[in-house]
């Protein structure tokens, strides 16, 4: 384990706007395909395409775990209020579950009728368990609803971002950036 530093690494900039465009590019693809019929030939290429990037983003998440295991994020910024710095604490919380939480029911609800996940006919993730229909169409719902609450927490996030660069003008978003 290394030691702390004032800002975020090269390796965990890159991984955090990784996963910010994969999610950022799932959110209105996931309410695009909700909005197809399954006669529609693009639901079939929305959804591997989602399933894809699901699985990226899950993938990646495990990868974030590891590489703060071995260099371990900077501490928050100490000009925060006590408010900031444990709503901080919270959404960072929240959302780096809802990176598993969220590809995992999605995994779970396409795969509980013993179908794989197939990535483009070059990757096949087989299915771990079969399920009832019900307990599938549970899956979806929890699938969907997990995703609007990561929605909600990214656009917070977002707005606490540009709260600190714009009004509060500190360095918080400087840390993260992989740009000068």
């Amino acid at each position: 384990m290394t030691k702390r530093q004032d800002n975020y690494n090269t390796i965990a900039k890159t991984l955090h706007w990784l996963i910010a465009l994969l999610v950022i590019s799932l959110i209105p693809l996931g309410w695009y395909m909700s909005g197809l019929s399954n006669e529609d030939p693009w639901y079939y290429r929305a959804f591997d395409l989602h399933q894809t990037l699901g699985m990226a983003v899950l993938v990646l998440f495990f990868v974030k775990i590891a590489w703060m295991l071995i260099s371990p994020n900077p501490k928050l910024a100490g000009n925060l209020a006590r408010w900031e710095y444990w709503g901080a604490h919270i959404a960072h919380g929240l959302l780096t579950g809802s990176l598993a939480v969220v590809p995992a029911l999605g995994y779970l609800s396409t795969t509980t009728q013993g179908d794989p996940v197939v990535i483009y006919e070059l990757l096949e993730i087989p299915s771990l368990v079969e399920l009832s229909e019900d307990a599938t169409d549970l899956l979806i719902a929890l699938h969907m609803y997990f995703a609007y609450g990561m929605a909600a927490i990214v656009i917070i996030h977002i707005l606490a971002v540009a709260r600190h660069h714009y009004i509060k003008k500190d360095d918080t978003f400087k840390r993260m950036r992989i740009w000068y």
